[in-house]
């Protein structure tokens, strides 16, 4: 592998430890941000259907959403599907911290930012987003083989 990839992987391990660690909110657990955000992002989903999505056990997944739904930044709503199952979606509470920890995240970043020209923050990103979609992809086209 090419000695710039090994350092672009190492890059984005540094990124998101040294945005975690810069970060106001570092006393919330990524397992929490990331539960949180793909619950957003989702919309309205089973509990099965989240796990599949965090790639994770879906026992792990239960506690952690309960956990969120007793604080008051998930709940269970009707399936509409299934009258049987139930579905998780993000409360108004939910929405206002994700805004909050990706604001304080961003808040955070902005400095080591300063000294880029727009154009350059812009194309950073842009390849993020093009870099997380082409990753998406992936996952999704591995599980469905």
């Amino acid at each position: 592998m090419h000695d710039l990839h090994m350092r672009g992987l190492a890059a984005m391990y540094k990124i998101v430890r040294y945005s975690h660690a810069l970060s106001p909110e570092s006393s919330v657990d990524i397992g929490t941000i990331r539960s949180l955000a793909v619950v957003a992002e989702m919309g309205p989903s089973r509990a099965s259907d989240i796990a599949a999505e965090l790639q994770l056990d879906l026992s792990t997944v239960s506690r952690q959403l309960s956990s969120l739904q007793r604080q008051g930044y998930l709940r269970k709503a009707a399936d509409p599907d299934d009258r049987r199952a139930s579905r998780i979606e993000i409360t108004d509470e939910g929405i206002a911290l994700i805004r909050e920890l990706f604001s304080n995240r961003l808040t955070a970043m902005l400095p080591a930012l300063e000294k880029w020209s727009d154009a350059d923050r812009e194309q950073l990103f842009t390849l993020l987003i093009r870099l997380a979609g082409d990753l998406r992809a992936q996952v999704e086209t591995r599980g469905n083989s």
